[in-house]
């Protein structure tokens, strides 16, 4: 995907079905560097990992009937911060993109 979600990853044991992951680049390398998602509303009506947001773009992605699959059987919506000199970070967004307590462990 050029614009929109940057990953949609299928697992085969559940849940989550699926994980919508947005990724952010520490492009300057700075320690204290933290993810953040671009509040601004799209054409879409809803700003980046909102419910709005992502079911458009799912909708353009995939089309309407894959899109609805992974909307009925359920995802995860996470935030990653990658940085070429700090360990990545992975959060955990609710349905409005707050970050919430993450799930997700590094192996």
């Amino acid at each position: 995907m050029s614009k929109g979600i940057d990953a949609v990853y299928e697992f085969s044991s559940p849940p989550p079905k699926y994980i919508i992951a947005e990724v952010k680049m520490n492009t300057k390398g700075f320690s204290w560097w933290k993810p953040k998602l671009n509040r601004k509303v799209t054409s879409s009506g809803g700003s980046q990992m909102q419910d709005v947001w992502i079911d458009f773009n799912l909708d353009l992605e995939f089309g309407f009937v894959k899109s609805r699959e992974i909307q009925k059987l359920g995802y995860e919506r996470v935030l990653i911060g990658v940085s070429e000199n700090n360990p990545m970070i992975i959060q955990t967004l609710d349905k409005n993109a707050k970050v919430v307590k993450t799930n997700i462990q590094m192996i």
